[in-house]
């Protein structure tokens, strides 16, 4: 046992070093100190040794936030190194703007951050915020408080919480591993010659450059992808023509116009006559085909170049999107069409982004041996593979087409509720043009996703089917040609 003259009590303790008792058993437990020597049940003394690890324990987190064991490692060599806090800085880039020794409890997290516990608690979970325990209680340090802050910010904007996590959380895997990888080439490179107060004070003023690196080259990196989205878009243009099915050649239409208000529609539509379509009365037609019929009006302002007509009819009828196919899909089209009409890159995103909600809503509802079904999926694939790169909308838009050629070749009967005059029309006029379509969207798709070999068979497809001098298979020859394979 040691001399009684070494040791005090932890009450003496206390006193000498200013942390209280519980602290400092704390520090007991966490290995910072020695466990005191035992006398009695509830006697214990502590070696006077502690009073200066305390005092060292106290010093490193006044100048940094740092986990106890990170401490305890600093302080087993009797010393704390001003070398060494600056190396812990240098390693750190964010201490900067906001230090470390600002620390928050857990528990007064949301009041000061206003983000709700269990919203701290998802940013806890994955990894977005890493709180460290002293005394026995969890706080977050300067820089979880700022991440907390930003979190709320968005939430302040109306990002979606779960999509704002998503975000941060790629940047962070991204930094991450980033940081790693330099923390590796930088013991790497480091020459022995080298003292190591200069290489802290070297690894600082990389660390400024590298900070200022990370800036320019994210915005370098969005001025990129926004004007390559923006070129993409305007190219979305092109496509629509071939897009749209209507008018057919009318071979299997009645002689005269149909006394049904939704027949009449649906044969105005046929024949191309959109501007008729378009000023159609929906209130004439049967309530249980009234929405149809206002819809079929709609798809004519649009298919007749008065967009925006269209759109306010969308709006009054459709103002969000829902679970009807061809509400959706005219949803989609009617944004489609308005991309290519506006100026700039903002305007245009946000036509794009209206686009793919609807889109999104016919993907997620189950399909239907029904022609809307049909015509919904046929839009939502083939908008898919022209869609700026940066949506990664691609893929799915070939899976999407991929099956419905697969549905289409299986000679199915399409079910519709109108007359028989329809249904020729649909079996010998829509899904030829259908089908042939689907290849040429299928073809564009696999060529934008860098599978040139798979385009071929689609690009095939198109010139064996469409009219020699149709501009559909004008293109899929140029692009045989380019591909090098004719």
């Amino acid at each position: 046992m040691p001399d009684k003259k070494d040791l005090i009590r932890i009450g003496q303790l206390s006193k000498a070093t200013g942390v209280s008792g519980p602290t400092i058993k704390h520090y007991v437990k966490e290995g910072l100190l020695p466990k005191p020597v035992k006398t009695s049940r509830n006697m214990a003394y502590y070696d006077k040794s502690c009073i200066k690890k305390i005092q060292m324990i106290k010093q490193v987190q006044q100048k940094q936030f740092l986990p106890l064991n990170v401490i305890k490692g600093m302080i087993d060599s009797g010393e704390i190194r001003d070398e060494e806090a600056g190396f812990n800085q240098a390693l750190s880039t964010s201490h900067r703007a906001y230090e470390d020794k600002i620390t928050v409890r857990a528990a007064d997290m949301e009041k000061k951050t206003g983000l709700s516990f269990e919203k701290i608690a998802v940013l806890e979970s994955v990894g977005l915020i890493t709180p460290l325990t002293r005394d026995g209680e969890k706080y977050f340090s300067g820089v979880d408080v700022k991440v907390a802050e930003l979190a709320k910010k968005r939430d302040d904007l109306n990002i979606p919480f779960d999509f704002a996590v998503d975000v941060l959380g790629i940047y962070k895997n991204a930094i991450s591993e980033a940081v790693a990888a330099d923390i590796r080439y930088f013991a790497e490179h480091t020459t022995g010659d080298d003292s190591f107060q200069a290489i802290v004070e070297h690894m600082a003023e990389i660390e400024e450059t590298l900070d200022e690196f990370i800036v320019l080259q994210k915005y370098k990196m969005l001025r990129q992808i926004t004007n390559g989205a923006i070129e993409e878009m305007n190219q979305m243009e092109q496509a629509l023509d071939v897009l749209q099915l209507f008018p057919v050649s009318g071979n299997y239409l009645p002689d005269t116009v149909p006394e049904d208000p939704y027949e009449e529609g649906v044969f105005l539509l046929c024949r191309g006559r959109f501007a008729d379509l378009e000023k159609m009365a929906p209130g004439k037609a049967p309530r249980e085909r009234r929405t149809a019929l206002v819809m079929l009006t709609a798809l004519g302002s649009i298919l007749g170049g008065n967009t925006e007509r269209g759109m306010e009819t969308l709006k009054t009828y459709v103002p969000r999107p829902g679970g009807w196919d061809l509400g959706n899909t005219l949803g989609a089209i009617a944004h489609l069409f308005l991309i290519g009409r506006d100026s700039g890159y903002a305007l245009s995103m946000f036509h794009v982004k209206n686009v793919l909600a609807y889109l999104k809503r016919i993907e997620s509802t189950p399909f239907e041996n029904t022609w809307f079904s049909v015509f919904a999926r046929y839009i939502c694939g083939a908008v898919y593979v022209i869609t700026p790169e940066v949506m990664g909308k691609i893929p799915s838009g070939i899976t999407i087409l991929s099956d419905l050629l697969t549905f289409i070749e299986s000679r199915q009967v399409i079910k519709t509720d109108l007359p028989g005059w329809f249904d020729q029309v649909v079996d010998f006029e829509l899904v030829p043009k259908l089908d042939m379509r689907i290849n040429y969207f299928l073809a564009r798709g696999h060529i934008r996703a860098g599978q040139e070999a798979r385009a071929l068979e689609y690009l095939d497809r198109v010139i064996e089917a469409a009219d020699p001098d149709d501009r559909v298979s004008q293109w899929a020859r140029m692009k045989k040609i380019t591909i090098g394979k004719d």
